[in-house]
Formats: structure tokens, sequence, C-alpha cells
């Protein structure tokens, strides 16, 4: 059950990175084991309060980094080109920070030196997106369960 979810929530992060819509998504992932209707929509869930915790965070500080930063070989080699082609498509969707990112890869980097699978690099991403620690708003979303229900 866990592996089937763990690869739902791969394919979901793969969807938004290909620009598709919550409802193309949903409708591929019908087919796969281990779907519930509620996956999609909290994953989105989950992804929208980020974005929502990230500008109410910007609004307190007044900046925005735009910089960049330029993996090292060994980095890229962890990651894999595409890999980290979702990377910076996540970036430029503003999904993740520039803080995001380098938190991300200077974690990658401490837990492992072998190459990662597109679903293991998904998992890691979605896990380190959404820590308990973060700035969250009031009713934030990160409260709720993968099998919660969603109107």
């Amino acid at each position: 059950m866990e592996q089937n979810l763990q690869i739902i929530i791969s394919n979901v992060i793969d969807g938004i990175v290909r620009g598709k819509s919550i409802k193309q998504i949903d409708d591929e992932l019908k087919s796969k084991p281990g779907y519930k209707k509620s996956v999609v929509p909290t994953i989105y869930s989950w992804i929208f309060d980020k974005l929502l915790s990230e500008l109410a965070l910007e609004k307190e500080l007044k900046s925005k980094s735009l910089s960049s930063r330029i993996l090292s070989e060994d980095e890229l080699r962890l990651i894999g080109i595409e890999n980290y082609s979702k990377l910076l498509r996540l970036w430029n969707l503003e999904v993740l920070t520039t803080e995001d990112v380098n938190t991300l890869l200077d974690r990658l980097t401490l837990i492992t030196d072998k190459p990662l699978s597109n679903l293991e690099f998904n998992i890691f991403l979605l896990s380190s997106l959404f820590e308990a620690d973060r700035h969250s708003s009031a009713g934030s979303r990160l409260l709720l369960y993968i099998y919660d229900q969603i109107n």
C-alpha cells in the first residue's frame, strides 16, 4: 500500500512539472493500484498551502531571492539530469524557493552518495517541502492526512 502511494505521489509531482492540470493527472492515476479519490487533491492542497505560506513569509521579509545555485558534478550525478530539470521547473514555477533548493541539495548530499531514482527523488522532494517546524498559516492544510476527504 505504501509503495502504491509513493508511486501516486511521484506521478503527481511529474504531472505538475509537465504542466498537466489536476484533472489530467487524476484521470491518469485512476488506473493505478492504490488510487484513492482524495490523494491527488490532498497533495495539491499541500502544495497550495506551501505556496501561501511562502507568500506570507515573503511579505513579512519584503524580499525575494532571485539567485540560483549551480550544481557541482557530484550533486548533478547524485540527482541526475532529469531530476535536476524537474527541480529547475519547480523553482521556475515558484513551488520551490532558492532556500528550498539549497536545503534539499544539502540534505541529499548528507544522506546518500548513490544516484537517486525518479521515485526516490520525488518522495524526498515532497517530504522536504512539508516540515512541521516551518512557518505555516492558521488553518494550515499541512495537517491533512492523505486519506482525508476534501470537498
